[in-house]
């Protein structure tokens, strides 16, 4: 059974419990996945069909392109931001020794799709305003508030509170913070290529130009690319936990300190 360090650990440290945390909660999570990629796939289907029934018809393919794309990319953010609340619920059940079933993580990530598109609104809101401002502000934000997502689904609140918490918990931790996330992005972007380059190589032998080719081949590499969500989120819920023995051990040692001052 998985179990969540007790003690601050380091970079090294903390890659390997989330690789044993991805581990431990992927068969958990299996159901929850495969309603996400069979939803992706529904969504994919419905969008080849009409652009089908388009390009027969004789339709403009950058008009029909631009329309179906809308609606496909609505489905696929309604149905990706859902299953990634419920992925999150999931992984910090079995980070904490415990297991969700599908239904109940498929109702928190209804419960929460709307608080999180605030949040999601919320966070690139600021980091323009900081990149507006003075640019350096809007890299700092960056880093310091994408926890919030997160801590919505762990923590059990709001999109303020969780932009708050997640600026709280990382402040003072901004470089260690932004070298974990690398690394992390680093693995997941190396997976991702050994499985979208051979789609890419496929795209181009298929394609010859055809609108709706090329169209469905980008959708399933988009497919694709949620298989990873889970393996980051797991990457994740280990760091989180470690920035809070963090702030927990400052908090201590600051009373500690005041109180020896009295």
């Amino acid at each position: 059974m998985y179990q969540l360090p007790t003690t601050p650990q380091g970079i090294g440290q903390l890659l390997d419990s989330g690789f044993k945390l991805f581990r431990a909660g992927f068969k958990n999570i299996l159901g929850l996945l495969g309603v996400n990629l069979l939803a992706n796939l529904a969504i994919l289907g419905i969008f080849v069909s009409s652009l089908m029934a388009l390009y027969s018809g004789g339709a403009n393919p950058a008009a029909m392109l631009s329309g179906s794309a809308i609606m496909m990319f609505v489905g696929l953010m309604v149905v990706n931001i859902a299953a990634t609340v419920g992925y999150t619920a999931k992984y910090f059940t079995v980070a904490n020794g415990s297991s969700m079933g599908l239904g109940e993580s498929i109702t928190i990530g209804l419960r929460k799709f709307f608080p999180v598109v605030i949040w999601v609104l919320l966070y690139f809101l600021i980091i323009v305003l900081g990149f507006v401002a003075l640019i350096i502000p809007g890299f700092i934000f960056m880093i310091t508030l994408m926890f919030g997502m997160y801590i919505m689904v762990m923590e059990d609140v709001g999109p303020i509170a969780g932009i708050k918490r997640s600026h709280n918990l990382i402040w003072g931790n901004w470089w260690r913070t932004s070298l974990y996330i690398t690394v992390v992005y680093i693995i997941a972007f190396i997976v991702l290529m050994l499985i979208l380059v051979p789609v890419g190589i496929l795209v181009a032998i298929l394609a010859g130009g055809n609108p709706i080719v090329i169209s469905s081949l980008d959708a399933v590499n988009q497919i694709i690319s949620i298989i990873i969500m889970p393996f980051f989120i797991a990457m994740i819920i280990p760091y989180y936990n470690d920035l809070k023995l963090r702030k927990q051990g400052g908090d201590l040692a600051a009373r500690i300190q005041a109180s020896s001052a009295k």
